[in-house]
């Protein structure tokens, strides 16, 4: 449990360190919402850039680390997985609560992961003449974090059934 913490600490790190090689390699403005077509349609200075990526990174950690102990304080009846009223009372309880905390850091380090794999699409976009997102890589960091997001709900589903 406590490496998986450690990760979600590092991968704040790695995502804040990243933003702020963009926002300190590209000067004026920076695209970061872009049309179906690739071209870039919303742009913020760097300050707002990192004013932004500040914010989601924290907000991101923040929420991964503190469901843990919202889940712990919740009625059994609105904790969402199979047979709850069998592993969240009596003694599977903590076993079953340490394996949602888990599962719950580790999907905030991929999502961490994922915004940090985005910004390197974003700046591949950025320093491109002409300004274009590269959809093939975009396509594949989706498509990995769908794939991932969909192991991690059956594997989830899984531990409980």
């Amino acid at each position: 449990m406590e490496k998986v913490k450690v990760n979600l600490y590092i991968s704040v790190v790695v995502n804040l360190m990243y933003a702020l090689f963009i926002a300190q390699s590209i000067e004026t403005k920076i695209a970061v919402n872009f049309q179906l077509n690739g071209l870039p349609n919303s742009y913020q200075t760097p300050n707002e850039f990192m004013i932004t990526q500040i914010i989601l990174t924290f907000s991101m950690a923040f929420l991964f680390l503190l469901l843990p102990w919202i889940i712990r304080k919740m009625p059994v009846k609105w904790v969402n997985i199979p047979n709850s009223k069998k592993w969240l009372t009596g003694e599977e309880r903590d076993k079953s609560l340490k394996k949602i905390d888990f599962m719950l850091i580790l999907l905030g380090v991929v999502m961490l992961y994922f915004f940090t794999a985005m910004n390197v699409v974003v700046y591949a976009a950025n320093i491109s003449t002409p300004m274009e997102l590269p959809i093939l890589p975009f396509i594949c960091v989706v498509l990995i974090f769908l794939g991932f997001l969909t192991t991690w709900t059956i594997k989830l589903y899984k531990m409980f059934s």
